[in-house]
C-alpha cells in the first residue's frame, strides 16, 4: 500500500513538473469534454442525430 502511495506521488509531481502536459491537458481535455456532453444531451432533449 505505502509503495503504491508513493508511485502515485511520482506520477503526479512529474505531471506537475511539465509546462507541457499543464497546458495542453485543459487545453483539449476541456472541449472534448464539452463535445461529448452536447452530443450525449442531444436525444436527451428530444433532437435526432440524423
Amino acid at each position: 500500500n505505502g509503495m503504491e502511495i508513493i508511485t502515485y506521488g511520482a506520477t503526479g509531481e512529474a505531471l506537475k513538473g511539465s509546462p507541457t502536459a499543464t497546458i495542453l491537458g485543459p487545453l483539449f481535455g476541456i472541449p472534448l469534454v464539452l463535445i461529448l456532453l452536447i452530443f450525449v444531451s442531444i436525444p436527451y432533449f428530444g433532437y435526432t442525430y440524423k
